[in-house]
């Protein structure tokens, strides 16, 4: 046992120190590698700097981040001073307004993105959410913790927990998105009896249940959603 454990340690030791000398020698010897590509290789040399472009800007669903990448990119060194000022402003007031907003969670596995060169895409016609107001009956697969959620984006608040068409809804994973994974807090503060149901307050009526299953109770009966109990 004694002598299996020191030939552990002597294979760690060994193996620590010749990642050390690769990884030094790779960064001693990588910049002038590809330094000596670019300028000598007349065949390489397009290929080098295809590989040396950025990858694509990522895609904003916020308004707001849209708006102020927009202010932080564009120059400002032929404005007046009073020009600069209104900019100054006008970044300052999108970042309160995007303060309380989040972007929509990405679900599933994401495919790692190709740095190879793609053609340009045909013009993307952007689509508005109009928000409208919050109902009294929300479909009975709706999220009523998100519909309230004035941080979220319009479409991911009103999403309707819906498997594949065809086939039959998922109702309990919507329940573990409410009571497990995401709302569990938000749940848990209607035992205080001092928190207002959600819809009801973005529908400007004040309703506050005295404890969990009153809220359960509540939303069944008035806003359409069975929740577990």
């Amino acid at each position: 046992m004694h002598v299996s454990s020191r030939l552990n340690s002597a294979k760690e030791y060994l193996r620590s120190k010749l990642l050390e000398q690769a990884r030094k020698r790779h960064f001693r010897n990588a910049d002038t590698d590809r330094f000596n590509q670019h300028i000598y290789s007349g065949d390489a040399e397009l290929s080098t700097v295809t590989s040396l472009q950025p990858p694509p800007p990522p895609h904003l669903q916020l308004p707001e981040r849209r708006e102020i990448v927009k202010l932080m990119c564009s120059g400002i060194l032929e404005m007046t001073e009073e020009e600069r000022f209104k900019r100054r402003c006008e970044s300052i007031t999108m970042m309160v307004r995007l303060q309380r907003r989040r972007e929509a969670q990405r679900r599933g596995r994401h495919k790692k993105q190709q740095s190879q060169p793609k053609p340009n895409p045909a013009p993307i016609s952007v689509v508005v959410q109009v928000e409208g107001p919050v109902l009294e009956k929300l479909d009975d697969m709706q999220c009523p913790f998100c519909v309230c959620d004035t941080s979220l984006p319009w479409e991911e608040r009103m999403k309707v927990w819906v498997a594949k068409k065809g086939e039959r809804k998922y109702r309990n994973k919507l329940w573990n998105h409410i009571e497990v994974t995401v709302h569990r807090e938000e749940l848990e503060a209607y035992s205080s009896g001092q928190k207002l149901c959600g819809i009801c307050r973005e529908r400007g009526i004040k309703f506050i249940p005295s404890n969990i299953m009153e809220f359960k109770n509540h939303t069944l009966r008035v806003h359409g959603v069975p929740l577990r109990g």
